[in-house]
This record gives structure tokens, sequence and C-alpha cells, in this order.
């Protein structure tokens, strides 16, 4: 989690998730999004600037370019409201 991330939710108190839930439900997602050939990360954005590893519009995207993952290790989805396939 990014430190403005971790910062925004500083004030909600949550249990953390059973790892092997947060598991569970990223190799659903997984399968769903290789079955559906959903794409979700930087790489296939038209706004990612591959050379730099960063977003044109200035998204936060560590978790995003490497990660097949949709679920973080604190529970919480993990998406691009900006995402735009590229070509």
């Amino acid at each position: 989690m990014t430190p403005e991330r971790r910062a925004a939710h500083a004030k909600i108190v949550r249990p953390r998730p059973d790892p092997a839930d947060v598991a569970a439900r990223n190799e659903v997602f997984r399968t769903q999004a290789a079955e559906f050939g959903l794409l979700f990360r930087c790489p296939d954005c038209a706004h990612v600037i591959l050379p730099a590893k960063r977003c044109s519009l200035g998204y936060p995207n560590e978790h995003l370019l490497h990660s097949t993952n949709a679920v973080e290790d604190d529970g919480e989805f993990m998406f691009c409201k900006y995402f735009e396939a590229s070509e």
C-alpha cells in the first residue's frame, strides 16, 4: 500500500483478512481474467509511459505495473479508474 493510501485509510480500523482468503480471491480473479481476456495492468494501458514506468495521468501505479493480483494483502481491491486498453 502506498503511503498516501495508508494515510487516507489510517482512521479506518478493520481486522486483517485471512491470507488464505486473499490468496483464494486472487486465484479466482486470475482464472477469470485469463478466461475472459481481461486487461487491467499498466503495460496494457494507453496511459502508461513504459520507459519511465509511470502513468501519464499521475495515478500511483506501483501495484499495477507488475502484479497479477486484484486484492492486496490488506484485503483492499486494487484497480485503476483511468485504465484504457491500448492497442
